[in-house]
C-alpha cells in the first residue's frame, strides 16, 4: 500500500531532521552507537524516557495517521509507532498489561509500507531476495512464534531465532583458513586434538555478511546476551544503516550467558516505557500477582489484607479474568520423598486427567536437578506410557542411556513435538541395546528381572562373554571406528513438531542427548510463550536461587488459569521462615524496580566492563 504524496513528504522531512540531530550528536567524536555497545569511552548515562514534545507527532498525528490494526493506541504506544516511521532505533519496553503486543502489531504493520523499509538484495536459507527486509528475531523459537501469529505470510517467513538467521553449522564445517579468519583454531592447543567436534559456528560472520536488513526488531530482548548480539553486528554488512527495535520487559530473567543487550541499550537509545496497566489486566489475579512480585511486595491476601501465606492455601477466583490457586507444602520434604509426593499425589493424576490439555497447558519448575524437572519428566513419561501400554525402546548415545516411545512429548532445539517413530541406525557399531518392552520403564528397568533381552543372536553373545574387559569397557565408551560411527546414536528417532507439523530425523549422539521431554519445562526455557493454564512447582531446595525475575516470569506465563505449589509461612517472631513468593520477590537479580533504576545498575556493570 503506498503513501499519500502528504505523508510520503512528511516520512522524508521527519527522516532528514533526525538524520541532521544523530550527525550533531555525533560531531566531533563519531560514534557507532546505532549498531550496537558503544566504543567511545564517554561518560555514560541514561537516555530519557522518549516524551512525546521530544519526539513530535509527526507522523502520528491524528489528523494524517490511520491505524492498520484498527485498535486504539494511547500516547506512549503511539510514541513507538512514531520513532519506528521515522526509521529511529529505540526501546520499547514494558511489563505485563501494558499493552506492548498491541504497540508491536502497530509498528511492524506501519514499517512494511514505509520507503526507509527497502527489500532484500540477496537470498539466504531463511530470507529471500526482494522480499520485505524486516527481520523480526529472537533468542528462542517460543519468542518468535508468538509474535509469528499476528504476521502476513510473507514475515511470517522473517520470524527467525539469531541462529537461524546466522544459520549456525557444525565447526567441522569450516576449514582451517576460515577458522583462523574468524581468529579460532581448530586445534587444541594443549593437546593437540580437534576443537571441531560438537561445535557450532555462525555461516555469516566478520568474513561472510548477510545482506542488508533496514528494520532488525529484537523480540524478548531481555533473554538476548551481548555476545550473540554481537554476531549479528559483525555479520551485517552496514549494523550503522539498520534500524533496531528492542521489545523485552526487564523484569523478566536475564540471559543465562551473558549480561542483557536490552539493558545495555537502554544506555545508547531512546526508549519508550509502557507503564499504563490496563483496567482489564488488573482485573486478572494473574497480573496482580505478577506487579506485586515485580514491585518487591511479595503475596498479599487480597482477602485478609495480609502478607502471610497459610497452610491452609489461597484461592482468588475472579471468573472471567482469570483465577489463582496457591497450595502450599503440608510439611518440609527432602528433595527425594517431595519428587515421589508430587508425582503421586498431583501430577500423575493431573495429566492422566482425559480433561487435561496438554496443548494449553504446562507445568513449570525452576530448575533441572534435585527437585527439578528431570526425575519429574522422567515419572510423568514413565507413568503415561504405562497407561496406553506404549513400548519403551532404550537408546544408546555416546556414553548416555536413555528411555523413550512413541507418542512421547519431548522439546527438541526448544520446540515442542511428538515422537513418531522409533527405529535401530544404519551403520550403528556401539554398545548392543536392550530389546523394546512395554514392561520396560523410563529407567531402563524390568520387574522381576535384573536385565532385559539383549538385540543380540546367540552368536554375537558368545562372542562378547570371550572378548577381554578392556576390549568390551572400549566398546562401550566408543563404538565403531570412525567419528562418523561414533556419533551415531544406537537408534534414530523421528519427531514431527507442534507448531508447524514437520517432522525431523534424529540420529546422532548429540541430538538424542539434547532433546528432553517436555511435560515439565524449566521457566527458563518458557520464556517468550504463555499457555491457559500453567502449574508452577516450587521446593525449599529452590530458596537460594529463587529471584524476582524467576517467579515473575513463570507467572507472567498464565493467561487464564494459575496454579502455585510452594513453601507458606512458617513460625512466628525471630522463628518465622517467609513464604517462597515473598522470599523470592525481595532478590532482583537486577537491582532495582523502575526503568531507571534498573539502568543504573547496567550503567554500572558496563563500567566494570570497560
Amino acid at each position: 500500500m503506498a503513501l499519500s504524496p502528504h505523508l510520503q513528504k512528511l516520512v522524508e522531512e521527519a527522516r532528514r531532521k533526525h538524520a541532521e540531530k544523530q550527525a550533531a550528536a555525533a560531531s566531533p567524536q563519531k560514534s557507532n552507537t546505532s549498531a550496537g555497545l558503544s566504543r567511545v569511552q564517554a561518560p555514560l548515562h541514561l537516555k530519557p524516557t522518549v516524551q512525546t514534545s521530544h519526539a513530535g507527532s509527526v507522523l502520528t498525528a491524528s489528523s494524517t495517521f490511520q491505524s492498520i490494526t484498527g485498535v486504539p493506541l494511547n500516547e506512549k504506544q503511539l510514541q513507538a509507532v512514531e520513532l519506528a516511521m521515522r526509521g529511529q532505533s529505540f526501546n520499547l519496553c514494558g511489563a505485563a498489561g501494558t499493552g506492548k503486543t498491541t504497540a508491536t502489531r502497530e509498528v511492524i504493520s506501519q514499517l512494511v509500507r514505509l520507503p526507509h523499509v527497502g527489500q532484500l538484495e540477496n537470498s539466504t536459507k531463511h530470507l529471500s531476495r526482494g522480499e520485505s527486509s524486516v527481520v523480526i528475531i529472537s533468542f528462542t523459537n517460543k519468542a518468535v512464534n508468538n509474535i509469528k501469529k499476528f504476521l502476513p505470510p510473507d514475515l511470517k517467513r522473517h520470524c527467525l531465532t539469531y541462529h537461524k538467521l546466522l544459520e549456525y553449522k557444525p565447526a567441522k564445517s569450516f576449514d582451517e583458513m576460515e577458522l583462523a579468519a574468524l581468529g579460532l583454531s581448530g586445534i587444541d592447543p594443549k593437546t593437540g586434538d580437534s576443537k571441531k567436534t560438537g561445535m557450532f559456528l555462525p555461516t555469516y560472520n566478520k568474513i561472510y555478511k548477510l545482506p542488508h536488513i533496514s528494520t532488525v526488531i529484537v523480540e524478548e530482548s531481555s533473554m538476548v546476551g551481548t555476545d550473540l548480539h554481537q554476531k549479528l553486528l559483525d555479520a551485517l554488512p552496514n549494523p550503522e544503516r539498520t534500524q533496531f527495535i528492542f521489545l523485552g520487559d526487564l523484569n523478566q530473567l536475564p540471559p543465562i550467558f551473558g549480561p542483557s543487550i536490552l539493558g545495555f541499550s537502554l544506555l545508547e537509545r531512546s526508549t519508550v516505557e509502557l507503564t499504563h496497566v490496563y483496567r482489564q489486566a488488573l482485573e486478572s489475579p494473574i497480573i496482580t500477582l505478577a506487579h506485586q512480585i515485580r514491585e518487591g511486595r511479595g503475596f498479599i491476601d487480597r482477602f485478609q489484607k495480609s502478607g502471610r501465606l497459610t497452610e491452609e492455601g489461597y484461592t482468588d477466583d475472579r471468573g472471567e479474568h482469570g483465577k489463582v490457586v496457591i497450595r502450599p507444602w503440608k510439611k518440609k520434604l527432602e528433595s527425594y520423598a517431595a519428587t515421589k509426593t508430587m508425582l503421586k499425589a498431583f501430577l500423575i493424576p493431573l495429566v492422566s486427567s482425559p480433561s487435561y490439555d496438554f496443548e494449553n497447558s504446562v507445568i513449570l519448575c525452576p530448575f533441572n536437578k534435585s527437585f527439578g524437572t528431570v526425575d519429574l519428566n522422567l515419572g510423568i513419561a514413565d507413568a503415561l506410557g504405562k497407561q496406553r501400554g506404549a513400548e519403551v525402546w532404550e537408546v544408546v548415545a555416546r556414553y548416555q542411556k536413555s528411555y523413550w516411545a512413541v507418542d512421547d512429548r519431548v522439546l527438541v532445539d526448544r520446540r515442542e513435538a511428538i515422537i513418531t517413530k522409533i527405529a535401530p541406525t544404519p551403520g550403528y557399531d556401539g554398545p548392543i541395546t536392550e530389546l523394546p518392552s512395554t514392561e520396560m520403564d523410563r529407567w531402563g528397568r524390568i520387574p522381576g528381572k535384573q536385565q532385559a533381552h539383549p538385540t543380540a543372536t546367540e552368536e554375537e553373545i558368545k562372542r562378547l562373554q570371550n572378548e577381554k574387559a578392556e576390549d568390551i569397557l572400549s566398546s562401550l565408551v566408543v563404538g565403531g571406528d570412525g567419528e562418523e560411527t561414533k556419533n551415531l546414536a544406537s537408534h534414530t528417532i523421528t519427531v514431527q513438531f507442534l507448531d508447524d507439523g514437520a517432522s525431523l530425523e534424529l540420529s546422532s549422539a548429540g541430538a538424542i542427548n539434547a532433546m528432553q521431554f517436555s511435560y515439565v519445562l524449566t521457566i527458563h526455557k518458557s520464556q517468550g510463550s504463555e499457555w491457559k493454564k500453567v502449574y508452577l512447582l516450587l521446593h525449599y531446595s529452590h530458596n537460594t536461587m529463587i529471584s524476582r525475575e524467576l517467579l515473575y516470569t513463570a507467572i507472567t506465563r498464565a493467561r487464564q488459569e494459575l496454579t502455585i505449589i510452594c513453601e507458606p509461612d512458617r513460625g512466628t517472631g525471630p522463628k518465622h521462615v517467609v513464604n517462597t513468593l515473598t522470599r523470592g520477590a525481595s532478590n532482583p537479580e537486577i537491582k532495582g524496580v523502575s526503568l531507571q533504576e534498573k539502568a543504573a545498575y547496567f550503567q554500572a556493570k558496563k563500567r566494570s566492563m570497560v
